[in-house]
């Protein structure tokens, strides 16, 4: 069933394609190929009056914006095309990240759990919660782990219509992040947990203390859990044991997610900068004081954002600044970890996706 915006929607999509072309593109082909990148697509998002896009998600084979009034739309990360667009929730309420399984988007706005069908682009189920949500709905093959305000992680059926079975740390702190596979299931908290479960039963697997607030997100990758703590350290965890990899002080209090890629974590530091670290042993590869986050990455190069709206080309094996390329009309960007596209917005709503040229 649609959103009582159907009609908006409806019109956004069609929309769309007459509105491309009719602005000047965010940063020009010619810029651009002098920096050895092209444009692989552009599009124009239909954006009400004082609207703006907010925060943009990579995931699988689609990117993810969502804007200030909570609209939701997702294009195809290949060519632009728009998949879907949805109205989550009345402007203002909260909106957290959306999660990505089988063709499924789990995503809480307003406190509700809606499931969108990914490839049909239509809203299959609403579900109000009946607690309050402190973190994304992470799911697996068999449940749907929920935290609350209640301070306990509730892992549901994956209708959030039953509680299987709940979990709290013995501090009695409120959970902010989960990460969630068929294998494994961990959390944190805003008392420095790190806790990994039974997927299937409340039963804690181990758990790894830091000093202070971890709020920003955990980042899985493989057996390799990443956590960013406010004690001003980066933490690489054992997801199998719990055991500690590396830690790497950055000396700043760390609230945004790492960037993991096969060869690198970035890690973005208020007043210090944007950190490479060598994934294997948490070795500094570079710090760019005037970075702030990751665009993509392409071989050994890094394209990163900086906070006076450049785009400064890293090369990790050197550890230093190649050259920067000016992204003055870029006012939103995402971070794609998964290959060498950038994804760049301006202020009307136009995307660009920019690739290098190979």
């Amino acid at each position: 069933m649609l959103h009582s915006k159907t009609v908006y929607l409806f019109a956004a999509l069609l929309f769309t394609a007459a509105a491309m072309g009719t602005q000047p593109q965010i940063i020009s082909e010619k810029l651009l190929n002098y920096n050895h990148l092209k444009t692989a697509w552009v599009n124009n998002l239909v954006l009400a009056k004082g609207e703006t896009a907010e925060k943009l998600f990579v995931m699988d084979k689609d990117i993810y914006v969502l804007t200030s009034h909570n609209t939701l739309f997702c294009l195809n990360r290949s060519n632009g095309t728009m998949r879907f667009v949805i109205n989550a929730a009345s402007k203002g309420l909260p909106v957290f990240e959306p999660k990505l399984y089988e063709d499924k988007l789990f995503l809480i706005a307003a406190n509700y759990l809606l499931i969108i069908d990914n490839e049909l682009g239509v809203q299959i189920y609403k579900q109000r919660i009946k607690f309050s949500v402190t973190a994304s709905a992470t799911p697996n093959a068999s449940y749907l782990y929920i935290a609350g305000m209640d301070r306990r992680l509730h892992a549901m059926d994956r209708s959030a219509k039953f509680e299987n079975f709940a979990v709290a740390a013995d501090n009695d702190p409120i959970v902010t992040s989960i990460v969630a596979t068929n294998d494994y299931v961990a959390f944190a908290t805003d008392k420095g947990n790190i806790i990994r479960i039974s997927p299937e039963k409340p039963e804690k697997v181990w758990q790894y203390d830091t000093v202070g607030e971890i709020s920003a997100p955990l980042v899985l990758d493989g057996q390799w859990l990443y956590a960013a703590g406010r004690d001003t350290n980066l933490y690489k965890l054992d997801m199998e044991t719990g055991k500690l990899a590396w830690q790497m002080r950055t000396q700043a209090t760390l609230s945004t997610e790492p960037r993991v890629t096969g060869t690198a974590v970035y890690q973005y530091a208020p007043n210090k900068g944007l950190y490479a670290v060598n994934v294997e042993d948490g070795r500094i590869m570079w710090l760019l004081e005037n970075g702030v986050e990751l665009l993509a990455e392409d071989g050994e190069k890094a394209y990163v954002m900086t906070n006076d709206r450049l785009c400064s080309v890293m090369d990790n094996k050197a550890g230093k600044k190649l050259y920067s390329i000016n992204f003055s009309e870029v006012s939103r960007f995402a971070s794609n970890t998964l290959d060498s596209a950038m994804y760049l917005l301006d202020n009307n709503g136009q995307i660009v996706c920019v690739e290098p040229v190979k």
